[in-house]
């Protein structure tokens, strides 16, 4: 299977890919997206079969890459973004640090420490075909309505396909149970 592409390897696409996927899931309603700055591990437990189903298309050797590529080190991600909102790439310590306390999370805290985020956003290496026509990149957000979490439970897996030279997202499988 073809490796997964580290985000900090200074791949275009890549930036490509989690800009398009950042601005499709919020767009400019936010004045400010926190971004981890470091990609997350593999970190799913759910069987990623059931994207067969909901992706006809997709391709084995695309889930394995994902799945190998995200068996090494977090990769660091560069301010290479293209999102029609300010965005900053910070830590999970400065993250964790916003909340004081990682059994009670204080979100007030957050939300003056970080005036108007959405959240924080992590992504993880994305996974390609061999020919580099899709794409998965497995992504979550915490948020107030995380709980009393600084992660969320379930993460998300979007699906792109490459078309006429540009990578457009297919869909957002949910529900996928984080580790």
């Amino acid at each position: 299977a073809p490796a997964a592409v580290a985000p900090g390897a200074g791949d275009a696409e890549v930036y490509e890919i989690l800009s398009k996927l950042t601005a499709a899931e919020y767009g400019s309603d936010f004045e400010l997206i926190l971004i981890n700055d470091r990609t997350e591990k593999w970190c799913v437990n759910s069987p990623l079969g059931v994207l067969f189903k909901q992706w006809p298309g997709l391709k084995q050797e695309t889930i394995d890459s994902l799945i190998v590529g995200n068996s090494g080190e977090p990769a660091l991600l560069e301010k290479r973004f293209s999102i029609p909102a300010a965005y900053a790439l910070i830590s999970e310590g400065e993250f964790v640090a916003s909340l004081q306390d990682t059994a009670n999370p204080n979100w007030d805290n957050f939300d003056s420490t970080f005036t108007d985020a959405q959240g924080f956003l992590t992504f993880s290496r994305i996974g390609f075909d061999a020919a580099r026509s899709q794409a998965l990149v497995i992504f979550s957000n915490a948020y107030r309505c995380s709980g009393t979490t600084i992660s969320p439970a379930d993460r998300k897996i979007a699906f792109f396909n490459r078309a006429g030279g540009s990578w457009k997202l297919v869909g957002i499988a949910r529900g996928f149970q984080a580790r």
